[in-house]
């Protein structure tokens, strides 16, 4: 199938990092998909960088892009937000199960090139540990809960988000240290149902343990083989769990290296997103097409909401602050 990427925001940011740049060069070494420049010549196109850009009204910039009104049935887009809104079919790598619109979306690995520098973390280290968790607490609940667990050989660290310069690099060489050192890596949904964490961990060969109740699979794994899943509500019985696992670690971890090989691995990455748009073409895209301005509807309403209440409460809080000043 020939594919063609399209950025519909990248002048935007030009300076971001592009998921269509790293596409590109994970082209090169597909063999079941081609890429294009040619939209017309193109089988299905792929919008990328369509995430943080909740221009009004409605994606107006998204639904107006020459390419977009053109070829409405073989478009779709890549969006890794948190809280997607499902404004087109397309690949959502925090897709939920509580979604009424399942059928026009896939879920889908995190496409950001820089997860690939985590592959030779753990190459040569024995590990240690039985499970470790570095990150935020306050992204969700449930990492509250998480980070009380306790066990002989496992270590546990919140860390403050959005630390900057040393500290945020002493946290990164931590946590590819403990990463290489954990047999089994926590995976705890964040804002979004999906983890970062997840795919960092099967990209090192180790087994994830994914806790994330809502969370949709991506498709072509056997995901029962290569990952433990634990509901939200068993999160205390995870030590006593892995403890259990233990001796199934290294079956495990090698059906981890065999799906991450064939499937997320930057030189297999492309040919595995083409499969998931054959996928989404065959269930129909012009049914999915007419279903989006009820969508983007639906939810750019309740982000209208949202943000007034927002916008509302700080600027309640400025004036406070100007009255404390005076």
């Amino acid at each position: 199938m020939k594919i063609a990427l399209h950025s519909v925001y990248r002048e935007a940011r030009p300076d971001a990092p592009s998921v269509a740049d790293g596409l590109r060069t994970c082209a090169a070494t597909a063999r079941r998909h081609v890429l294009t420049d040619n939209f017309g010549a193109a089988d299905a196109i792929l919008v990328t960088e369509a995430w943080r850009h909740f221009d009004r009204p409605f994606f107006a910039v998204l639904r107006q892009s020459d390419v977009v009104c053109k070829y409405p049935d073989k478009t779709f887009v890549y969006c890794d937000a948190d809280s997607p809104i499902y404004v087109m079919p397309g690949l959502y790598p925090s897709m939920s199960r509580r979604s009424a619109f399942a059928a026009s979306q896939r879920s889908c690995p995190y496409l950001q090139p820089e997860l690939r520098r985590f592959e030779s973390t753990a190459a040569d280290v024995e590990p240690d540990l039985l499970f470790s968790f570095v990150g935020s607490t306050q992204a969700h609940p449930i990492r509250g809960r998480m980070i009380r667990l306790r066990h002989p050989r496992a270590i546990l660290q919140n860390v403050r988000p959005h630390d900057s310069g040393s500290s945020r690099c002493a946290m990164d060489t931590t946590y590819r240290t403990l990463l290489a050192r954990s047999k089994f890596v926590l995976c705890p949904r964040g804002k979004g149902t999906s983890s970062f964490r997840l795919f960092e961990a099967m990209s090192a060969g180790r087994v994830p343990v994914v806790i994330s109740d809502d969370w949709v699979e991506p498709l072509g794994a056997d995901w029962a083989t290569c990952s433990v899943r634990v509901a939200e509500d068993d999160v205390e019985s995870i030590p006593r769990l892995l403890e259990e696992l233990e001796s199934e670690y290294a079956q495990l971890a090698h059906a981890v290296g065999q799906v991450y090989q064939r499937q997320f691995r930057s030189e297999a990455l492309f040919d595995y997103v083409g499969d998931l748009l054959v996928n989404l073409l065959e269930v129909g895209p012009r049914l999915q097409w007419s279903w989006r301005q009820s969508v983007m509807l639906r939810d750019e309403l309740k982000m209208v909401v949202k943000r007034v209440i927002r916008d509302a409460y700080l600027t309640s809080g400025k004036q406070s602050g100007r009255r404390a000043q005076i």
